[in-house]
């Protein structure tokens, strides 16, 4: 969609759709929200059962993400790549990098934002020649600015970014980058923009939040909570 906004292709751009509605979906109808039209039940009828009831192991695992202990089960190195490493000395570089140019902090979103394209430059260009683009049209009709504007308009990336630039708004040496920082980094943006709620560390939510003129959760109408008593406000409220 960023593409045919900007030079009128593909043509055929697959529409987004919903995969989900809240948490009715999350179990399965097991919890209803009284406020939604599919929710036939009468607003008088007690539905604070609901909330209790139980999710099997089975549906759980269904759920979450196949984690370490699942690839040893069925056999897979855990050992192959480590991916948090590699992230951590990747942001490591790019830390020396906008201290060596002496960024200043307003110039820091596009300094990160440029990292993020060369990442996923490969990406770009094989989305590119598969809507018959040249190389040449991109390059005359975006430029150099025009290219990081679509890395700036994809919703997901926008959070990626925003998540990035909250560490590297401070001195290197303060930074502390994890290697587990790889694992919200990369699964943090799709729930963040698609999700109605995200429970997930406090640094995340201010990085989200950190912008006042343009929070991010209030961009994408998702409920960011990081503290265990904001979980159980958000389940009873929509059980009823």
């Amino acid at each position: 969609m960023a593409l045919q906004a900007r030079l009128g292709r593909p043509t055929n751009v697959t529409a987004p759709r919903v995969f989900g509605r809240g948490i009715a979906h999350l179990t399965a109808g097991g919890v209803r929200n009284s406020t939604r039209p599919t929710d036939e039940r009468a607003a008088s009828e007690d539905k604070t059962s609901d909330i209790r009831a139980p999710i099997d192991r089975q549906f759980e695992e269904l759920l979450l993400r196949a984690g370490p202990s699942t690839h040893a089960r069925v056999g897979l190195p855990l050992d192959l790549i480590n991916w948090g490493d590699l992230f951590v000395q990747h942001e490591a570089s790019v830390a020396e990098d906008i201290a060596r140019r002496k960024i200043p902090r307003a110039e820091l979103l596009p300094a990160v934002i440029h990292s993020d394209f060369n990442d996923i430059a490969p990406t770009i260009r094989d989305r590119v020649t598969a809507a018959s683009i040249s190389a040449t049209e991109v390059a005359e009709s975006l430029g150099g600015v025009g290219l990081l504007q679509i890395v700036e308009s994809l919703p997901t990336r926008q959070v990626t970014n925003a998540l990035r630039v909250s560490k590297h708004l401070h001195p290197r040496p303060h930074q502390k980058w994890k290697a587990n920082d790889f694992i919200d980094v990369v699964q943090l943006p799709v729930p963040a923009v698609y999700c109605d709620v995200v429970f997930t560390e406090q640094q995340w939510v201010r990085a989200l939040t950190r912008n006042k003129d343009d929070k991010l959760d209030e961009r994408f109408d998702t409920k960011l909570i990081f503290e265990p008593e904001q979980l159980v406000e958000v389940l009873v409220a929509a059980s009823l």
